[in-house]
């Protein structure tokens, strides 16, 4: 059993507060109607997990499906597909590799899958089946993350004090690597934040004395531009429609693939620590502390919970009109939460700071 704490806020004139105590297959939660909770099945090796859309709502899968890319316990890393209303697994692929974490995409109906500790593992494997269709070993090394847009992807890892790259091509073919020194300001090191846009990778690069950088790099991972941003290095990228939205401690930048400064989105007074966020191709974007947006142009149209007690949070995802949230607690247990968009008599009110 999960015991969380619920601080919610809606635009009322009091603070309303709840605890409750969530046991497995909670599904709805009685305090706040709209919102969906789940415990998942097996024990991982590490607290790192990550998500991808897997099919969306359908008779068979009412609200979608979430695919699932974790390191467990007596398996290795294993790709598993998970019916978010029905909560039970549909399929499972294991690629077997020992893990402490492990990060995926879906770039059109193939999964890129990284996985790292005490190795870098890529795979690539198809949406529909899990069935994997290349995998390649980049070495050792710690903190994987990749990302893709379907005709390239990119691998990012680090062995302190450096951070590394590797670009692989449709075919499992390594392209090129790139590789940079990097010393976080804070005490653990975070993954580099990556895209793909048109066959170019993009970095977001976080050090302690350099600050924040965001890095343009070719197919084949030759540097093309690196430009110094003002953000934070917790910040994270997303591509939408061919544009880069970046978070700041005031809301969204949107970026060209030049880097050149579209579009600046503020939606609080400063003081806010970006989060890891998603955003879908229709541009709306949910961030790992709940909070759900139409695009980043426009406010938060509704909030998951306020805190999270115990529980850690993971990228957050999109399945159709579904933003899910996961979470590692107890280091190696997850759960997963999601709000149903398409139903505005079942969604949350947006939580509002207090007075």
């Amino acid at each position: 059993m999960i015991v969380r704490s619920y601080t919610f806020f809606v635009a009322l004139p009091s603070l309303i507060a709840a605890t409750l105590a969530a046991p497995a297959g909670a599904g709805e939660d009685k305090f706040n109607p709209g919102l969906h909770f789940s415990e998942l099945p097996d024990a991982m090796t590490g607290s790192d997990f990550m998500g991808a859309p897997g099919q969306l709502a359908s008779s068979v899968h009412p609200k979608g499906t979430v695919i699932l890319a974790r390191p467990l316990l007596g398996k290795g890393v294993t790709l598993t597909e998970w019916d978010l209303e029905l909560e039970r697994v549909v399929r499972e692929g294991r690629l077997g590799w020992p893990a402490c974490n492990a990060s995926i995409v879906r770039a059109g109906d193939t999964l890129h899958l990284a996985a790292a500790t005490p190795r870098v593992h890529y795979a690539a494997a198809n949406a529909k089946t899990l069935q994997i269709e290349h995998q390649v070993d980049l070495g050792p090394g710690d903190r994987a993350e990749v990302a893709s847009d379907g005709t390239l992807a990119v691998v990012s890892w680090s062995q302190l004090p450096t951070w590394h790259l590797a670009a692989v091509d449709l075919d499992g073919r390594i392209l090129g690597r790139f590789s940079r020194r990097v010393v976080p300001s804070g005490p653990d090191a975070r993954p580099l934040q990556l895209a793909v846009v048109s066959g170019h990778a993009y970095a977001l690069v976080g050090d302690r004395s350099a600050g924040t950088h965001l890095l343009k790099l070719s197919s084949s991972l030759v540097l093309e531009k690196d430009v110094p941003y003002a953000t934070d290095e917790r910040a994270s990228l997303a591509v939408v429609r061919g544009h880069l939205i970046v978070d700041t401690s005031d809301g969204f930048d949107e970026l060209s693939a030049e880097l050149d400064v579209l579009g600046q989105y503020r939606h609080w007074n400063g003081g806010y620590v970006p989060t890891e966020f998603t955003a879908d191709d229709a541009g709306r974007i949910v961030t790992n502390d709940g909070e759900v947006y139409s695009s980043p142009a426009q406010p938060p149209v509704t909030s998951f919970v306020v805190v999270y007690g115990l529980d850690t949070p993971m990228p957050p995802l999109w399945v159709g009109d579904v933003p899910v949230l996961l979470f590692t607690y107890g280091v190696t247990l997850g759960s997963i939460e999601w709000v149903d968009l398409s139903n505005p008599r079942r969604v949350p009110p947006r939580r509002m700071p207090p007075p």
